[in-house]
C-alpha cells in the first residue's frame, strides 16, 4: 500500500491526486509492471500525523450511530479533525516521522488487501486500487472488482487520467 498524507477540501484537490497517481501509473507502465500491479493506494488526512492525534475518538464517533447518512459522518468527521489542527502545526517534522515508523510498520492496512484500515481508517479521504489487467484476470476476480466498484465494467487498465477511479471518497 502507499500512503499519501495531504488534505482533500474541494475538487482541484482531488483531481490533484488523480493526477499523480496517473502519473505513477504510467511510470508502472514504463517499467513493464502495470500489468501486474495490485496496489492500494490512500490519501489520509494529514492531521493523523499530529503528536496527539487519537483515532479511536474518531472509530468511536463512527459506530456511535450507526444510522447516520455517509453525508452527515463526512460533515461531523471535518468538524472534529478541525480540532487538531493547531496540535499538527506544533508536530515537528521528527514527530512525524517517528509515529510514521511506529505506526506503519504495523499491519495498517488490517487484513483487507485495501479497504480495512486499521489506524487510519475514519481519516482515509481518497482511495484507489490500482489493479493491472493481467493481475485481474489471472486471477479471476474481475466480477468481484466490480461489483465492489473498484473497477467499471469496461475497465481496461488506465488509459487516461480520468480512469484512475476512486473505490473511496471521503472527503
Amino acid at each position: 500500500g502507499i500512503y499519501i498524507f495531504g488534505r482533500v477540501e474541494n475538487e482541484k484537490d482531488r483531481e490533484k491526486y488523480r493526477k499523480g497517481i496517473y502519473e505513477f501509473i504510467q511510470y508502472l507502465k514504463q517499467e513493464g509492471i502495470f500489468d501486474y500491479a495490485y496496489i492500494g493506494i490512500v490519501v489520509v488526512d494529514e492531521r493523523f500525523l499530529s503528536k496527539n492525534f487519537n483515532p479511536e475518538e474518531f472509530i468511536e464517533k463512527y459506530n456511535a450511530d450507526t444510522t447516520k447518512t455517509k453525508e452527515n459522518y463526512r460533515k461531523e468527521r471535518r468538524e472534529l479533525i478541525k480540532k487538531y489542527d493547531n496540535d499538527f502545526k506544533n508536530t515537528t517534522e521528527e514527530e512525524k516521522k517517528d509515529k510514521l515508523e511506529n505506526i506503519l510498520k504495523s499491519d495498517l492496512f488490517g487484513e483487507h488487501p485495501i479497504g480495512i484500515y486499521k489506524y487510519s481508517g475514519q481519516n482515509v479521504l481518497l482511495g484507489s486500487g490500482i489493479i493491472g489487467e493481467k493481475y485481474i484476470d489471472g486471477k479471476g476476480i474481475r466480477e468481484d472488482l466490480i461489483k465492489l466498484k473498484m473497477i467499471p465494467e469496461n475497465y481496461h487498465g488506465v488509459q487516461t487520467e480520468k480512469e484512475v477511479y476512486f473505490d473511496i471518497e471521503e472527503w
